[in-house]
């Protein structure tokens, strides 16, 4: 038993140093992707670029996004969409502002994108989102 593991370690079949290695970096490459979204979290309203993401995160925007698709199953941009939809969605139900600034204080400068991609996630304009709360509210108190 001792030989069969002697021949092992012998001939190199044995690198644990290599999978430290490996697991190490996995741990620092996400802990980096992690600063990308604490970017996302604080900055959701500010122009954000792929470059400001992949910048943040310490990697190339190429190898960022591979990286970050990996890890989420969206694009950076789509992830950063989504989650400016989710801060317009919340604002929409406890801000009594027009759609209009709330789609530019979530970082959308284009209205008609901002109604786009609201709806790409949502499946409704914001109007009719904000209408609906507004009804279920009613019933509600009903």
């Amino acid at each position: 038993f001792y030989a069969f593991f002697g021949v092992i370690l012998q001939q190199g079949l044995y690198h644990p140093a290599r999978f430290h290695n490996t697991e190490m970096k996995f741990r620092q490459q996400i802990h980096q992707v992690k600063q990308a979204f604490t970017l996302i979290e604080t900055s959701y309203g500010s122009p954000l670029t792929l470059q400001d993401l992949a910048d943040a995160a310490g990697f190339s925007p190429n190898y960022f996004c591979r990286f970050f698709q990996k890890m989420t199953q969206r694009s950076p941009i789509d992830y950063l969409n989504y989650y400016r939809i989710e801060i317009a969605c919340r604002k929409l139900h406890t801000d009594q502002r027009s759609i209009t600034e709330i789609a530019y204080e979530c970082g959308f400068n284009d209205l008609s994108y901002f109604i786009k991609t609201f709806h790409k996630y949502k499946g409704t304009s914001p109007h009719k989102y904000k209408k609906n709360l507004f009804l279920a509210e009613n019933n509600n108190l009903n």
